[in-house]
């Protein structure tokens, strides 16, 4: 006898404020993007500013359609919504909550990324009245979350859950013992200087982020590296992929991951800041070249697993009924939705000027590197001249 299809068709939205760097949000929308499009679903995909890049990236993950214009998304068409970022207050407008009422609601999941960073806090009047389920991505943030509102005692933590290729233990290369992989946007001083003091005693380390590479880390990434030196999600996909974890970055850190100190570090989401207290570079070294404990960290595997949080999350959706509010209901939502519109323009705005910010920041770094190669061709063109001595110099 042939085995039902657990997968069954729905349609879900994400929505994102800025698509326009590989940064923790926009992993977590690319990922998302998969995993969903991987169960059946039919994916669109909202941000209120997307460049080039994580537009084909979303594309090829799955996505039917990624947008940053509000009139082309609407919101009732799906059957689950997850908004982070507060995005959803540009697109649930009085007119959507018309729709809901004759239509019903979609099935709302709001996340929240940060326990400190402005734009991840429940700033939405909407969310607590829409919300089927809040996400926090630890438990620090859950904390930070429960200050704004008892409502939130029931957030549900989801620890950045990483991807299917991650889940089981990559290979490693013999010649990958004393190769170390950076996984960081934001290198501090100590790391960048330590990581100088490892090379020129024989250590390969490589960055992946703003001072290296630029790409979302996948699985065959990790061959050719025994140790990964990052936070955050990074910590998670190194851990299952079965490699050293030395948590340390911008925040601090504990350095290398042990049983003794993982559940402290969980708890911060692997941020770092369960130490808050700075190595010195030396130290980062000498830790190093000592070695992580040669106990491997276990655990259930699928507390990170992203499949097994949308399957979870499928399986309420397809069990909620959905039914159209009533008349009360939807005049409350409608006042609420007018008033997050102010939120709404100050969200956009904020995530406008960051992305010309950051667009202006390449730039800088472009001149900068224009300016360097600019000099060196001056100082090649005196020191040629200088060798060809003034005759040559002045027949040219």
């Amino acid at each position: 006898m042939e085995k039902p299809n657990p997968r069954r068709d729905f349609s879900a939205l994400i929505a994102t404020g800025r698509l326009t760097d590989w940064a923790g949000s926009e992993v977590i929308t690319v990922e998302l993007t998969e995993e969903l499009a991987a169960q059946g679903g039919r994916v669109a995909v909202y941000a209120h500013c997307i460049d080039a890049a994580r537009r084909e990236a979303l594309l090829a993950a799955g996505a039917l359609q990624v947008t940053s214009n509000p009139y082309e998304i609407s919101v009732t068409s799906f059957d689950v919504v997850y908004s982070q970022q507060n995005a959803l207050t540009r697109l649930i407008t009085p007119r959507v909550i018309d729709e809901m009422q004759r239509f019903g609601p979609p099935f709302f999941v709001f996340a929240h990324l940060s326990s400190f960073i402005e734009m991840e806090a429940p700033l939405s009047r909407l969310e607590r009245e829409l919300a089927d389920v809040v996400v926090a991505n630890s438990e620090e943030t859950k904390a930070r979350l429960e200050e704004f509102d008892s409502a939130y005692n029931l957030a549900v933590v989801v620890p950045n859950p990483v991807p299917r290729g991650f889940m089981g233990p990559v290979p490693l290369v013999d010649e990958g013992r004393r190769r170390i992989l950076i996984v960081s946007n934001h290198i501090p001083p100590e790391l960048a200087t330590a990581r100088q003091m490892l090379i020129q005693r024989g250590w390969t380390v490589d960055v992946l982020g703003k001072d290296g590479v630029q790409a979302m880390i996948q699985p065959q990434m990790l061959m050719s590296y025994a140790t990964v030196i990052s936070i955050g999600k990074t910590v998670q996909m190194a851990l299952l992929a079965g490699r050293a974890i030395y948590c340390y970055d911008h925040f601090g850190g504990p350095g290398w991951l042990t049983y003794d100190n993982f559940e402290t570090a969980a708890k911060r989401n692997f941020s770092g800041r369960c130490t808050p207290t700075r190595k010195t570079s030396a130290e980062i070294v000498d830790d190093i070249e000592a070695g992580p404990s040669v106990e491997r960290i276990a655990v259930r595997r699928s507390i990170f697993s992203q499949r097994a949080w949308v399957r979870l999350l499928l399986k309420a959706v397809h069990a909620r009924e959905r039914l159209p509010l009533g008349d009360e209901r939807a005049a409350e939502l409608r006042q609420l939705a007018s008033l997050d519109t102010a939120l709404s323009t100050i969200c956009v705005q904020a995530f406008d000027s960051f992305h010309h910010w950051l667009r202006t920041e390449d730039l800088g770094r472009e001149v900068g590197a224009l300016r360097a190669t600019c000099l060196q061709q001056q100082l090649l063109i005196e020191k040629l001249s200088r060798l060809a001595g003034p005759d040559v110099v002045s027949r040219v």
